[in-house]
Order: C-alpha cells, then structure tokens, then sequence
C-alpha cells in the first residue's frame, strides 16, 4: 500500500496538549524545513504531505544519486486512494490528518505513544535498570528545585533542566552553580505547571552519541536496523548523523544496544508499534571513567538517525557519508549554488548531495542539510572536522 508521509516534527509539543502551528510560526517552520528530508523513508509509489511549497531543483541531485521521487502533495490536492498514513510520530494532529486526506492510520493507543516519549517514563526506566546519570533527579515543586541546584556544586560543568517532553535541544534549560537564578525559576515555574514535573541533569563530558534505530511490531521481536554516530556540537545540538559505521566503532555500542533491545520489548508489551529511536551516549564521570548512557533519550517516534538510514542509498559501494545539518549561509552578492561555499571547501574526490530545497514556502531554509560522500572514514572523519 503506497504511504502519505507527514512531517510533524513538533510531535512533542502535541504531546504537551498543543495543537498544530500555524504556518508562519516558528514551529510551522520547522515542518516545513524538515519535510524534504522525509524523501529518505520514501519509495517511488508514496505520497510526501508538504505544508508549503519549495524549490524542486535539489530532487534532480537526489533522484540521480539513486533515492526514488516520491508524489509531492499539498492542502487540496488530489490524493490516490488508499494512502497509508506515516506520520514523524502518532498524535491527535496526525490523526486529523488522516480523516483530512482518507488515509488509514494504524497506529498504537496515543496515551501509549504519550507514555513512550515521557522523559519521566525514561529515567524511571534508567533508575530501575541501574543505567543512568549518577545526580539526575525528577522535581516536581520549586522548593525541591531550589533544594536539588544548592547542592550541584560538585557537578563542575554544569546542570541541565529538561521538561518532560522535547526534542533537539528544545524545552531544556542550562545552567551552573548552586544559585537559582530568576530565569530557571521562569522557566521551570511554566514547565511545572504545564508538565508536573521536570528533570534534573548533570552535566556530563560527552564523548560522543550514536541513535539506536529500531523498528517495533505488533507481534514479533523487534529488530535493529542500525546505528547512526550523531555529530553534536559542543552544547549538545544536534548537527547530523553518520550514515556508515566501522565495525568496531559498533561492536564499541553493543551494551547500549542489549539496552535498547530491553526496553523495545518493553515497550511492545506496553501496546506501542512502530519506529523506537534511542540516543545513547559515551561519557566520562566525575572520576574520569569512561561509562555508557544507553537511554539518553528514548524516541517512539522517527528520528533523524532513521532518515539518514535512509539516505545511504545515495551512497557507492566503499564511500562513507555523513547527512550535516547547518544555519543558512547567503552569499552576498554571489551567483553561486548555496552549496558552492561548502563544496569548495571539501576535497576533489568528496561528493555532495543536498537534501533540502534553495527556497521553502519563497524563503530560503533558516537550516539547511546535505550529504557529503567521502572515498573513506578517515577522509570523512575530517571532512567531519570542517563542519561540526
């Protein structure tokens, strides 16, 4: 059955209650910037739900480098029949959608779905299965706060707070030291309120991070389908994945993924199915031991690790490749391709491959992203270097 991708990026924010955004907000945004990069999960039978109108020149790249070209579809056009609904992740706003367009959506119970992206459900977790961040507590009242932050001294790099649900650096909070300032009470007074509850996080020396891709069944054992390095920068943002990985770069996460296997069948005893993506993290402890965080965060939902799977279609036998996310950068004054600047910056026997279009909705994307093809790991390793 051809599939209807929808992008709702802003999946946990409907979690919180929230509707869908409108176009011109910043979350709006967001979907609209995202939804290109849905071509990686599709075939050339589906349909791609696209919230505003882009530039189609960069499928050309795409199509020739070996991904399909998917229908491009948009409020009021003439959808084929029986269209299977697959949206970022399972929400009310999904579910309008589908009676919307008339596609089927098989999904498992939304409180289900609610309860799988809970951060408070992840450290639960975590605690029980002695496998999280020595420090991190949930707070439910300011005077906890208050209490829980005086005492982080010995946490020297810092603290993070984090509301119950978000993605990609969104709905956290940084901070350091033992005093409360009047913008982490703000911030936490408006989660507490909305939420019940927050979590409190020390700061870690991140080694790095890799997102565990799982694919959950109604019925059956749930299967790996890979592991995506992730590129952070120095704040912990996301800015792309790794589409290859060395054998023995994988056999370094094979404790995170027993993990993550744990908790997919949990999860599948709990009722959902579908896409379960975990970012694990490397890290070193306040003695300077190397330990293992396998449920960072736990994603029922598709994540950008499962896109840039799909992305390593465009890769030629023996390349490695990274999918790299960035801030928009015009060339004033120039008549270059945006990707110009970038291109001459990698080696001759790099290729690049974008992803997102010139121009979204008349606009050119606040975030742009691409592939960079690399002869090898180590080229890629330092091509890596130049952008992250």
């Amino acid at each position: 059955m051809p599939r209807l991708f929808y992008g709702n990026f802003d999946f946990e924010h409907h979690l919180t209650g929230a509707g869908a955004p409108s176009a011109d907000s910043k979350l709006g945004r967001i979907n609209a910037e995202l939804t290109p990069a849905l071509l990686a999960l599709a075939d050339e039978e589906d349909c791609l739900w696209c919230p505003a109108s882009f530039d189609e020149t960069y499928l050309n790249d795409l199509t020739a480098a070996g991904m399909p070209r998917p229908r491009l579809v948009t409020a009021g056009s003439a959808l084929p029949p029986d269209l299977s609904l697959v949206p970022w992740g399972w929400s009310d706003v999904a579910l309008k959608l589908a009676t919307r367009t008339g596609a089927s959506a098989e999904h498992p119970p939304l409180e289900v779905v609610k309860q799988a992206n809970c951060r408070r459900v992840a450290h639960e977790l975590e605690t029980r299965w002695h496998c999280g961040l020595d420090g991190a507590v949930e707070i439910c009242h300011l005077d906890e706060l208050v209490a829980v932050i005086g005492q982080s001294a010995n946490f020297s790099l810092g603290w993070v707070l984090k509301a119950r649900f978000g993605m990609s650096g969104r709905e956290r909070h940084l901070g350091s030291g033992g005093d409360v300032d009047i913008p982490t009470i703000n911030w936490a007074k408006k989660r507490l309120a909305r939420d019940g509850a927050v979590l409190f996080e020390p700061w870690v020396q991140r080694i790095d991070e890799a997102g565990l891709q799982f694919e959950i069944p109604r019925d059956g054992e749930p299967q790996l389908l890979g592991i995506t390095p992730q590129l952070c920068d120095a704040t912990g943002h996301y800015r792309g994945s790794r589409l290859t990985i060395s054998t023995a770069a994988a056999t370094a996460w094979q404790s995170a993924v027993d993990v993550g296997r744990r908790l997919a069948v949990h999860l599948q005893q709990t009722g959902y199915f579908g896409p379960l993506g975990i970012d694990a993290m490397r890290y070193c402890d306040q003695q300077g031991e190397i330990r293992i965080r396998p449920l960072q965060d736990i994603n029922a939902r598709s994540t950008m690790g499962r896109l840039a799977l799909g992305f390593r279609r465009c890769l030629l036998p023996g390349e490695a490749g990274a999918w790299l996310h960035f801030p928009f950068q015009p060339m004033e004054g120039s008549e270059d391709s945006p990707w110009e600047h970038i291109r001459r910056k990698l080696p001759a026997d790099c290729r690049i491959i974008p992803t997102s279009p010139t121009t979204i909705g008349g606009q050119p994307p606040q975030l742009q992203h691409l592939i960079v093809a690399a002869p090898g790991e180590s080229v890629q390793a330092d091509v890596e270097q130049l952008f992250v």
